[in-house]
């Protein structure tokens, strides 16, 4: 059971888009010693306490607005994957571009990875690649197929990331290099297969829900072109994810249809989430009025409403409030 319990522990971490960090997390004891797989109400269950110990952490973003933002578009999404699962998204308040899909349909995203994007289409793409995740039942494969993932290079693979996690990014990925080149080639292909097939499927998806899936590619090929530590640096085969590169590739060839670009890419609605993101998750809100500000002097912007709406959270950060007010009323005068 202990073996088992570890391989749990490690499996959001091989069904996330770009890198993830571990948690430490209370998991419930199932008790069956004969589990080959997970089921549905087990996945769901073991989702919901991740999601408990999460907020008792205080990484989830509790806000109204984002928060019906998100689900309004991974409803929107996963509307379409016909497999009658319910779904639970939500906001970790971390900076890291990233997003991952735990049992039971709960997926996070976070704050760094919104405001990482550049349209809602590409935001709708790690949606639609999350959603796929849960609707191939990975998780679940992965789990009934780890009876042979021992316990020495779990714990290994997890104090790894753990150290990574703490800071020493550099160390924790040669410790997890070093483990995994060791471990057997079947799980690294496995995760791989897993990756690619929640492309495609997350491709379908977007396709269906009327978005743009371009997005996903463009989002993609933003990765592949990140400076510093990015996920291209790392060999391909070491990847728990195919290399933003070839999934590129992958994506594009499916890009002949002209539904695919004429899908929603955009709206309003994405730009005040992304806005009320960045004011609310800013480390140096002081930094965030000063630029706020020169843009609206310069009219450096391409969302005068949003650009003013962030404006007015971030002096109300401040405690700014008269300041703020102005700006609101500025905004419903434009738009009543």
């Amino acid at each position: 059971m202990r073996s088992r319990l570890v391989t749990l522990l490690l499996l959001p971490m091989l069904c996330c888009s770009v890198l993830t960090q571990a948690q430490n997390l209370r998991l419930p004891d199932f008790g069956d010693p004969s589990l080959q797989y997970l089921s549905a109400a087990k996945e769901r269950q073991l989702g919901a306490a991740m999601l408990q110990e999460l907020r008792m952490q205080g990484a989830v973003i509790e806000d109204v607005q984002l928060n019906e933002y998100l689900n309004s578009v991974g409803q929107r999404i996963a509307a379409t994957a016909d497999n009658g699962h319910p779904y639970t998204f939500y906001w970790l308040d971390s900076g890291s571009i990233n997003a991952f899909a735990a049992p039971g349909g709960y997926i996070a995203i976070n704050a760094g990875l919104l405001l990482a994007t550049r349209d809602e289409a590409e935001l709708a793409g790690v949606i639609g690649h999350e959603i796929a995740h849960v609707a191939q039942r990975h998780i679940a494969r992965q789990y009934a197929d780890s009876q042979q993932f021992s316990l020495p290079v779990a714990a290994a693979m997890l104090a790894s990331v753990a150290l990574a996690a703490a800071g020493g990014s550099q160390a924790g990925g040669a410790a997890m290099a070093s483990v995994l080149a060791a471990n057997a080639q079947h799980q690294i292909n496995m995760t791989r297969s897993n990756e690619q097939e929640a492309d495609r499927v997350g491709y379908q998806l977007l396709l269906r829900s009327g978005f743009d899936a371009d997005g996903m590619t463009r989002f993609f090929d933003y990765l592949q072109r990140l400076p510093g530590e990015s996920v291209g640096q790392l060999p391909e085969f070491l990847l728990t994810h195919p290399r933003p590169g070839s999934r590129v590739a992958d994506t594009q060839q499916r890009l002949g249809s002209t539904q695919a670009q004429n899908g929603r890419r955009y709206s309003q609605s994405y730009a005040l989430a992304k806005a009320r993101m960045q004011a609310l998750t800013s480390s140096n809100n002081t930094t965030l009025l000063k630029m706020l500000q020169e843009r609206l002097a310069k009219g450096a912007f391409d969302n005068e409403p949003a650009e003013r709406y962030g404006y007015a959270l971030a002096l109300k950060q401040a405690g700014r409030y008269d300041e703020a007010l102005t700006q609101i009323q500025r905004l419903l005068q434009r738009d009543p």
